[in-house]
């Protein structure tokens, strides 16, 4: 068995798919992984860059061709697909460190752990590597195994952070959802329910690329284009959320990490629906969200609460609504002249 499968999300990439492709296919480690290249309908090079790799590493390598159905469905491919005892996703515009992943595989094959977490580094076209502002990196202990707590923090976990064992998301029938986009929370938030346990190391073994991919989904012209989507996923993780209730797949230090981890989705719709044009237009948004959540989950809509920016948004029936709109236009616009990639800003 390969000690770990890793699925590339390519959608037209062919600029980069080649130097993604490079990074995995290092000597040191070719033979121990699986890479499975799921192309989702791309209309350029990507599929013969792919098939090329193939052919040169055809024990490790394989290329998956399918109809377009957005990142959720190159997850889902990759979870039908994968024979490794690790799963991990990897965009197609990405790449990883190879002397970081080296050391990260010794360390995989030898770990016993249900959820693996590494750090990254955000990078430009020009390969220019950039730390990252997330602090708790430096904050959690290295190489021990650690069960969920309230103490554990959600933003360790995510798509450039965390392997997770296979069979946990196929035993549990992890699917995440088609043509839409912002589902990396999804699969986030399944690994969290479907694991008891973490481990931490702290090589920098992704490389997140910030510069370069200006049309892509977290800018914020697009976000709010396609804030139809957020919402989708949003209400998605409450039907995700009441699943798990439903089939007692949690304990409570589980349930409160997941409960951040939605408030942060919703937290990120809500700013979008600052950016309207007009205040109108984003108070009726957010009051009409807030009545669904409220009727999907009372749990979730008083823990959401809790939450400094929303319980400012529904202060005094959202008498502050305008003026935190106000604030928050001008909150990016600072950030624009301070920020060296707009990629960044939108993950603020």
């Amino acid at each position: 068995m390969k000690v770990l499968t890793v699925v590339i999300a390519a959608y037209n990439v062919e600029k980069y798919l080649e130097s993604t492709l490079k990074s995995l296919c290092d000597a040191r480690y070719i033979g121990e992984i699986e890479v499975l290249v799921v192309d989702d309908g791309s209309k350029d090079r990507t599929g013969e860059i792919a098939k090329h790799c193939q052919q040169m590493h055809p024990e490790s390598v394989r290329y998956i061709a399918k109809e377009n159905g957005g990142h959720g469905s190159t997850i889902n491919k990759g979870i039908e697909l994968a024979t490794g005892k690790y799963f991990r996703v990897v965009d197609g515009d990405d790449a990883v460190d190879p002397d970081a992943f080296s050391n990260y595989i010794e360390k995989l094959q030898k770990c016993d752990s249900d959820v693996v977490v590494t750090d990254y580094w955000w990078t430009d076209d020009q390969g220019v590597r950039y730390p990252h502002n997330h602090a708790v990196f430096g904050c959690i202990p290295a190489g021990k195994k650690r069960n969920y707590d309230k103490s554990t923090d959600s933003s360790l976990f995510g798509l450039s952070t965390m392997c997770i064992r296979t069979e946990l998301l196929r035993q549990n029938h992890a699917r995440i959802t088609e043509h839409c986009y912002y589902v990396d929370v999804e699969f986030i938030v399944w690994a969290i329910a479907v694991s008891r346990n973490y481990i931490f190391y702290d090589d920098k073994v992704y490389l997140y690329r910030c510069v370069g991919t200006g049309n892509n989904s977290v800018n914020k012209a697009n976000m709010l284009r396609n804030v139809e989507m957020q919402e989708t996923v949003a209400l998605n993780l409450c039907a995700l959320l009441q699943h798990f209730e439903e089939k007692q797949m949690l304990d409570e230090d589980r349930r409160v990490l997941i409960l951040n981890r939605i408030a942060m989705s919703i937290g990120a719709l809500y700013r979008t629906w600052l950016l309207c044009d007009k205040y109108q237009e984003s108070r009726d948004n957010i009051r009409s969200f807030e009545q669904k959540i409220q009727e999907s989950s009372k749990i979730l809509y008083r823990y959401i609460g809790e939450k400094k920016f929303i319980r400012w948004i529904r202060k005094n029936q959202y008498a502050y609504l305008g003026m935190i709109r106000i604030a928050y236009r001008g909150y990016l616009q600072w950030k624009k002249k301070v920020h060296w990639t707009e990629k960044v800003i939108g993950n603020c």
